[in-house]
């Protein structure tokens, strides 16, 4: 989908300078599918918790800045296929439990060894912000800003230095909590 729209926008007039743009949020496990209602009023639909996690991490596509935002089981059942990219640590609105979320950047036999290389430096430097290292994460985004600006390491210097300059204290766990959807 991603790269069908990338291909479509640049043929689109569209008026006053708008921009189209979809997030996808990517999650795996049990749901209901099917008709649901009543003889007056019927719709195919698809709910359970597996179906509200994915509409959160779609949300949450903004906020990263990223086309597609995958929870930790998609990471694990797509394998090798592709180059991740790991984004946080989250709650979303309405659980408790901390989601490990993750961008498929590329798929790995298409992935340049500049792509591997990007990702495995912001690993790192997420490694350094959970060990509360935060002057060394914030060098390494700031690196990667200085590369390949983007909404992501925008975002990690700002929570970084926030942190470097007012340390948090005993029981924090690195994850963000998200109070809207």
């Amino acid at each position: 989908m991603q790269r069908a729209l990338a291909a479509l926008v640049p043929r689109l007039e569209l008026p006053g300078g708008a921009q189209i743009a979809v997030g996808i949020g990517l999650n795996t496990g049990k749901a209901v599918v099917g008709n649901m209602g009543s003889a007056y009023r019927m719709a195919y639909t698809v709910l359970g918790d597996t179906v509200n996690t994915a509409s959160r991490l779609e949300g949450l596509t903004k906020a990263y800045g990223v086309g597609s935002v995958a929870g930790e089981t998609v990471r694990q059942a797509a394998g090798a296929d592709f180059v991740w990219r790991e984004l946080d640590r989250v709650r979303v609105k309405g659980r408790e439990t901390p989601l490990s979320i993750h961008e498929p950047v590329v798929r790995r036999q298409e992935a340049s060894p500049a792509q591997r290389e990007r990702a495995q430096r912001h690993e790192a430097a997420l490694a350094a912000w959970r060990a509360g290292r935060f002057d060394e994460a914030l060098q390494a985004w700031q690196a990667l800003q200085d590369e390949e600006p983007c909404t992501l390491f925008a975002l990690w210097i700002e929570r970084a230095q926030r942190l470097r300059d007012a340390p948090p204290g005993p029981g924090w766990d690195g994850v963000y909590t998200f109070e809207t959807k």
